[in-house]
């Protein structure tokens, strides 16, 4: 199941979001500190709503799903800066897992950016590009996220957009990854998946050592690198022979040819089609455990309110028992405790136990506490 986007998959997205330009920006919510919900009136074509999961994936989604009634204090300032501002420019930051949103208020222009990579994160900065706040401050050698620093993204040297035949001879040669599909997958940004299909496309051993490529071998890789950025988007949902999903992706793969393939009308329905559903899903099923737990609890409540309704049912029955039998020897126990009345008069707890040795229903006198034990 599909639970991340890739650097070429975000490429291919972002061409589909343009129609979002000049839309308004009407509210902001955190559903949980990794997830972010845009919402956004464009002309012409109404609500939207951006869904945003960190250092995962992004897309329009068909519902914002259940929001916090009281949200963050970082959603309270992006909303105090954004609110009923202007989506003016909505990029991919080189072949990044980043998209820049540039926002336009009355009084000023700022830049939220996302981060799709590693854990995520989302920060806004000024038209300028200095930070002004961050969901979470972050300290790298080469890099700093937090408030005044410029923000700078982690780019890659190489541009699987724009890289020449040259610069790919370049990478393959200093490449420290241990084979030709790594190289791709990580040197170039392109993820496993896409790495894979380059390699296919090209018909060279995905194995091989980078730097030993031959010249030809090299040619071939740069051909299909050619042939695969002229890929015109055609969405293409491929599941496993039980049905389930296996991966959404912007145009058909060799790679995944023993699936089931089935074309989508465009590549964010269809990721909205399966994640919005498994969001629902998963809300539903977290409702259901949280009620199950809760009934759960009364439950058990009821059942000790029980035991101790019985247990007092029980200890009632059983005191009015011995209250009962006292009464019935009540000549006795009155005779009895008339005597010791009257022996501490003159005698100490000590002559009293002597005295009392093999009485009929005084049965130990505890001399320590003063206390007397009578067996009827």
């Amino acid at each position: 199941m599909k639970t991340e986007i890739s650097a070429l998959e975000l490429h291919y997205l972002m061409d589909e979001l343009q129609g979002l330009v000049s839309a308004k920006l009407e509210q902001v919510y955190q559903i949980e500190k990794a997830e972010l919900i845009l919402q956004l009136h464009a002309p012409g074509i109404g609500k939207r709503i951006m869904r945003i999961v960190l250092g995962k994936l992004m897309y329009l989604a068909s519902n914002k799903g259940e929001v916090p009634e009281k949200p963050s204090g970082f959603c309270l300032y992006l909303r105090k800066k954004l609110k009923n501002a202007r989506l003016r420019q909505l990029t991919q930051l080189g072949f990044e897992r980043i998209v820049e949103f540039l926002f336009e208020t009355k009084e000023a222009r700022f830049r939220l950016v996302v981060e799709l990579f590693s854990k995520g994160n989302v920060v806004l900065c000024n038209e300028q590009g200095i930070i002004l706040s961050a969901l979470e401050n972050q300290e790298w050698k080469d890099r700093s996220i937090r408030p005044k620093e410029p923000y700078k993204y982690p780019e890659k040297e190489f541009n699987f957009l724009t890289i020449t035949k040259e610069g790919l001879a370049a990478l393959l040669n200093k490449s420290d990854k241990e084979n030709l599909v790594k190289t791709m997958a990580m040197d170039l940004g392109l993820g496993g998946v896409y790495a894979e299909e380059l390699c296919l496309m090209a018909g060279v051993d995905k194995g091989l050592k980078s730097n030993q490529l031959s010249d030809k071998e090299v040619e071939a890789v740069f051909d299909a690198i050619t042939r695969l950025r002229a890929k015109e988007i055609s969405p293409v949902m491929y599941k496993d022979s039980e049905g389930k999903v296996k991966d959404i992706v912007p145009f058909g793969l060799n790679f995944y040819r023993p699936f089931q393939a089935t074309a989508a009308a465009d590549f964010n329905t269809a990721l909205d089609t399966v994640l919005t559903t498994k969001t629902e899903s998963r809300a539903l099923e977290q409702t259901e455990k949280a009620a199950k737990t809760k009934i759960g609890k009364i439950d058990e409540m009821i059942s000790q309110q029980r035991m101790r309704i019985e247990g007092l049912e029980k200890s009632e029955v059983e005191n009015q028992r011995k209250g009962e039998f006292i009464y019935e020897n009540y000549p006795l126990v009155q005779k009895a405790i008339d005597e010791l009345n009257e022996m501490r008069k003159t005698r100490s707890w000590k002559d009293i136990r002597q005295k009392f040795k093999g009485h009929k229903i005084i049965k130990d006198v505890d001399e320590k506490n003063g206390e007397v034990t009578l067996e009827l």
